[in-house]
């Protein structure tokens, strides 16, 4: 993990709205991609931190990965936005 990521760390899954696993992931990969501009090693690094009640399903890990092929098709250095 970058030394940026270390110190705005957040626990992005007890925030607003609670029990909402998806949301907080979603919020997460957006900030650390988006605003962040982090590589995608620390962002898989920094999701092994919060995995879902359930575990890692394959749909799981589905949606994940969509999410950040989205954050990263908006990514500030690509010029382009949703």
């Amino acid at each position: 993990m970058t030394k940026r990521w270390k110190v705005q760390r957040r626990d992005w899954v007890l925030h607003p709205p609670f029990n909402s696993w998806q949301r907080g992931v979603v919020d997460m990969i957006t900030y650390m991609v988006e605003e962040g501009n982090e590589p995608a090693k620390a962002v898989w690094e920094a999701l092994r931190t919060c995995p879902p009640e359930g575990g890692w399903t394959d749909d799981a890990r589905q949606f994940v990965k969509l999410a950040f092929k989205f954050a990263s098709k908006n990514r500030p250095d690509r010029g382009t936005s949703a």
